[in-house]
Order: C-alpha cells, then structure tokens, then sequence
C-alpha cells in the first residue's frame, strides 16, 4: 500500500538524486558536525530499563506525530518515504492489546511537524507544515467511535514544529515557526467552549521543541531559535493556574527534534538532532526531585520520531536514522522504565 505501482519510478528516481545529494553533502561539510557533543561525563545511568520491539509501523515516515487514547496510538501526518517533498495525511492506529495496526481515514489536510494530542473523547491534530515549511493553522478532531474528522476554529498562529499538550479539557499550543520566524505563542484551546485564547508567551521562542504534561503543568524542552546547529538546553514549566512560567533544570545536552513523553512524575526524551548529528540517548527529567538521568541507549539513532506513553510504557515510534536522508524508520520499539 505504501508503495503504489505508478510511484514506484517516482520513488526510484528521487531515492536516485537524493543519494547524489547526500554524498556531495557529506563531502562539504566538517566531520566533527556530525559527532554528538554527548552528555557530561559520570551523569547517573539507569541500567534496569528495558527496551523491546512491537509491530513495525505500516509507513516508513518521520516528523510527524502521535496520541494515545484508550489503549490506541494514533499517528498522524508526516513525510513519507522516499522524499521530504512527500508530505502526508496518512492516520494510523496500533492497538496496544492486539499490537495490530489498521489505517483509518486520513487528516483532510496534509501535514508535517503537526501538534497532536488527545482528549477525553477525541484526537486533535493542529497546525503543522504542507508541502516544504508552509505553516498551518488548521485545527482537526477526530472522534475514534465514529471515525469522522471536524474542523475546528482555526490556530490563531499558524505555525509547524510546535508543541500540542492537552491538560484537562484545555490544548496548550506553545512554540513553533512560521518559515524563519521562531515562536514563544503560546495559545489554548478550551474543547468545551470550541474557542481560543491567547496566554503569556514562553520566555525563549523556539521550534522543533518538545512538550510534555505533569501534574498539570505544562513543560516545554529544547529546541532552537537559531536552527538546528544551535540546539538549545532550555526546559521552561508553564503553570495553568498561576498562568505563569519558571525555568526548570536544563536538559544535560542541547538537542532539537527529539520525542518527548511523561508517564508518572517524570518525563522521558528520546533521541534528537544536532547540526549533522542523530542521537541515540534516553533521559529522564523527575519532576519531584529535579534531577535528569540517562537510561540505556536506544538501538538505533533517530530524530524526528514521536513516542506515546500507554499504562506503564512509552512506545517509540519512527523517525530518521540520518539527517536528510531517505532512512525514513518504520522502527517501532517499546521502553519500560
């Protein structure tokens, strides 16, 4: 399916330039943007975490993203293999009980780096890209038991490589560029009055963040506001009831375009990007005693992937293995802490 007969010269020529590119780029740039500037050295390591394989996606696909509801990750959006000309609509759901996945219909509209979380009763995907970096700011929801998309009021900042959270019944939108112009909006959709509101921005503009929700607060992690060479540390906690933001203890290493998720009292970071560079490290920030962690590396080095947490574990999904290149993963693997 993922392949269509009448695709496949388009794939095999575009797989073609795109291997031309890459030698000629990796024949320019420096060596050491390709090397990760890793975590400090002797930072505590947890060695008791495992790390195991569930069903392969269906699609090979990165930048995308992803939400859980009753036991069932959904998967939206994204840019399929073979070229990151091929945005897509594609909406798929694993269910964790069977570890099946099924195609379901798709987003009305294309979409890369989208937000995307669940509510109560309903999957929201908001904003994103189209074709290349054009910023969206469509708003879709998707009930499960009836399979329909509704369009929602529309972002009122339209931008891609945000950070989409749901606390309660509220969609905290924080983050994200509109082409080269980096964000600190963050804007909230209240799912019971179907309206938007604007909140106070983010102290550091950014996109290709992470966002992750505990306890009710809001935390927001890494990025860049420069690109992707200037990954950012930076790990800012919003409030919802004090509508307030505080700095929060930076991540041990700077990073873009890795998963985030909280399960429990802690938040756990997956991979990511710098310059050239893929990581392979997991870490964990725990919000009660403040303290990051690392956890035994994941197998492959990917960016640009998503990962969900269902009842005591965190699946990890897709991604690229290698900055720009047709490495799209159909990787699927699942982390207990």
């Amino acid at each position: 399916m993922e392949h269509q007969p009448l695709l496949q010269p388009l794939f095999l020529l575009t797989k073609f330039g795109l291997g031309v590119l890459y030698v000629l780029r990796d024949l320019w740039y420096r060596p050491d943007r390709k090397t990760i500037e890793g975590p400090p050295s002797g930072m505590p390591v947890n060695d008791k975490s495992t790390m195991t394989r569930a069903a392969d996606l269906p699609s090979h696909r990165y930048e995308f993203n992803a939400a859980a509801l009753d036991n069932t990750i959904y998967v939206a959006g994204g840019i399929f293999q073979p070229s990151v000309w091929l945005p897509t609509a594609a909406f798929e759901a694993y269910n964790v009980k069977d570890n099946s996945w099924e195609t379901l219909p798709d987003v009305p509209h294309v979409a890369h780096h989208p937000g995307v979380a669940a509510g109560p009763n309903h999957i929201y995907v908001v904003g994103g890209c189209g074709i290349r970096i054009t910023p969206l700011s469509f708003a879709w929801q998707y009930t499960p038991k009836t399979r329909v998309w509704k369009r929602l009021a529309d972002m009122p900042t339209r931008r891609g490589a945000l950070g989409l959270v749901c606390i309660d019944h509220i969609l905290y939108a924080v983050g994200g560029a509109d082409y080269g112009k980096k964000y600190a909006t963050l804007e909230a959709y209240d799912t019971n009055t179907s309206s938007w509101s604007r909140l106070p921005d983010m102290p550091t503009p950014r996109e290709h963040l992470a966002a992750a929700a505990i306890a009710g607060k809001l935390h927001v992690l890494g990025g860049y506001n420069t690109d992707r060479f200037g990954a950012l540390t930076t790990h800012e906690v919003y409030d919802p009831k004090t509508r307030r933001w505080e700095s929060a203890p930076p991540l041990p290493m700077r990073l873009c375009g890795f998963a985030s998720v909280g399960l429990g009292e802690s938040i756990y970071i997956f991979g990511g990007e710098q310059g050239w560079a893929v990581s392979r490290y997991v870490f964990e920030y725990n919000t009660r005693t403040k303290r990051w962690i690392r956890h035994t590396d994941l197998q492959e080095a990917r960016y640009a992937a998503s990962s969900v947490a269902v009842n005591s574990h965190i699946h990890i999904l897709g991604g690229n293995t290698r900055m720009f290149s047709d490495e799209f993963s159909d990787r699927h693997d699942v982390f207990t802490p």
